[in-house]
């Protein structure tokens, strides 16, 4: 180990602004890096987004640059294709890395100490092209979210043979990808020296002994904006990348199956959906009842007049920063048990926990009607930010799992669980 380390960061996004849930993950992990050695930065971006990533003049990084990558269009043919011979999640199948992987061998400067890569897809386009003890950031167990998302689809065998073709192809695309994201999964485990997880529960799902838990976090906010007293309208919000699968599902969830029943009680609420919307979710802006913002340059202004967040995830790994980012600014949480997975906390004390539809909706009325629930909510939510999910909190543990692997000059499971 060098007395300055070199330290290569490949992610599948860029990070800044912050305002998505992966890439303030990013940023952070690469903060946190920075205090163990000097960071390159290497993203890989789509076609056509190049030109808008700039690095901020505070990032804490020696070197940065992005390359365009196209992303598979999976037509009907491609994902036949894929059942018969696919060997990779359908997600990363057929990809075209070429142009990157020939921008990253001009750009780089061929040492490094260590390599982070921030995803499977950054691991899937780029290990292969350096040479240097792996960590891989699993902080989505991908093969658990294709099992969940399946699961409520899933039938008995005659019942999937009388829908037809199509359902055919459904569920045995489903299996497939759940099948393909557990060996890739197991593949980055073996090529790596460590494997960062989110959770305890991620760590016990992987079963990695080389699986360090890297929680999420959320930065400390100079003032928390949520409002003590209920506004007028009441706001219902609902954070996220609105291109993701599981935030699509669950805001048309919050939209179609929780929003007429609090209507039906409180015709005046109002339900906001914040962030970069796909075509399904643009198609429910609805106003006054409903507002799809897209994203925005001032989350601020949204968390202020938020009254309750919403995060009604039927599936998805990892742990929810939009839950963090509630709790940092004494907003009151009603969520799924999937969506607060792997955080430490307790239904009724930070935040309401509930599951089906009627259940979501009077999580929600209670928040809304009930001052001092209103209150014990946000104060306990803010009390287990402030002692465990701090990003500042968290920085020394991604430097501390960097350094060990460093010194260890290790491939594989010789970075085994240490005190993360």
């Amino acid at each position: 180990m060098s007395a300055t380390a070199r330290i290569l960061v490949v992610g599948e996004r860029f990070p800044w602004p912050t305002d998505h849930g992966a890439g303030i993950r990013l940023a952070n992990v690469v903060t946190g890096l920075a205090q163990a050695g000097e960071v390159d930065f290497f993203a890989l971006v789509h076609t056509g987004d190049a030109a808008a990533c700039r690095t901020p003049d505070d990032a804490p990084v020696a070197r940065s640059t992005v390359a365009e990558r196209a992303p598979a269009r999976l037509t009907p043919a491609l994902r036949l294709r894929w059942l018969a011979a696919g060997d990779l999640p359908l997600e990363l199948y057929d990809r075209d890395y070429r142009a990157a992987t020939d921008a990253f061998r001009a750009w780089s400067r061929g040492s490094y100490d260590l390599a982070w890569f921030g995803d499977a897809e950054a691991f899937v386009a780029l290990r292969s092209e350096v040479d240097a003890p792996a960590i891989v950031d699993l902080d989505d167990l991908d093969d658990h979210t294709a099992w969940v998302q399946g699961k409520g689809d899933r039938r008995d065998l005659l019942s999937v043979c009388r829908q037809g073709p199509a359902s055919w192809e459904r569920h045995l695309r489903q299996a497939k990808n759940t099948r393909m994201w557990r060996r890739l999964q197991a593949r980055m485990v073996a090529e790596s020296a460590a494997v960062a997880v989110c959770s305890e529960g991620d760590r016990n799902r992987l079963g990695a002994a080389n699986a360090a838990v890297i929680p999420n976090g959320y930065t400390s906010p100079p003032q928390p904006l949520g409002r003590a007293a209920v506004g007028s309208p009441p706001t219902v919000l609902f954070v996220g990348y609105l291109r993701y699968g599981p935030n699509v599902d669950a805001a048309i969830r919050l939209v179609k199956q929780i929003g007429p029943r609090l209507w039906a009680r409180r015709p005046e609420l109002q339900i906001r959906l914040v962030g970069r919307p796909n075509s399904t979710i643009s198609s429910l802006h609805r106003p006054p009842q409903v507002v799809v913002t897209g994203p925005v340059d001032d989350l601020g202004t949204e968390l202020a007049q938020a009254d309750v967040s919403v995060i009604p995830l039927l599936a998805g790994a990892g742990t929810r920063v939009k839950i963090l980012e509630a709790f940092a600014h004494r907003i009151p949480v009603v969520a799924t048990a999937v969506a607060a997975a792997g955080l430490d906390v307790h239904d009724g004390a930070h935040l309401l926990l509930a599951d089906d539809d009627d259940a979501l909706s009077a999580a929600c009325l209670r928040v809304l009607e009930d001052d001092g629930l209103r209150a014990r909510l946000a104060d306990r939510g803010q009390r287990l930010f402030d002692e465990r999910y701090r990003w500042d909190l968290i920085h020394p543990r991604v430097a501390a799992l960097a350094t060990r692997v460093m010194r260890a000059g290790a491939r594989s499971s010789d970075v085994a669980d240490g005190p993360w």
